[in-house]
């Protein structure tokens, strides 16, 4: 149930200075649902945090098979070139 709070701010005959702030509190927030909702926040960050971590681990080792997997095409290429290279200056001879 919400709470009414008037507040006066000066009771002068002024229509300026005789005006009347209405807040509304609500007392349906209850403390310890606040309480629980930062816990589960904090350990979703927590989970977030450490499978971040494990995908740039993962990203890290991707990149290192891809480089290893990019050297060896390129030996392969110039082994291939190399072969292709003999079999024309056979094809000469």
């Amino acid at each position: 149930m919400p709470i009414l709070l008037q507040l006066g701010l000066n009771n002068r005959i002024d229509p300026l200075y005789s005006s009347r702030l209405t807040f509304k509190l609500s007392a349906s927030v209850d403390i310890n649902t606040l309480e629980k909702r930062i816990d589960e926040l904090i350990a979703l960050c927590d989970e977030l945090e450490s499978k971040q971590g494990a995908m740039e681990t993962n990203r890290d080792n991707w990149m290192q098979e891809r480089t290893r997997l990019l050297e060896k095409n390129e030996m392969a290429k110039s082994k291939i070139e190399a072969m292709i290279m003999r079999l024309k200056s056979l094809e000469q001879d």
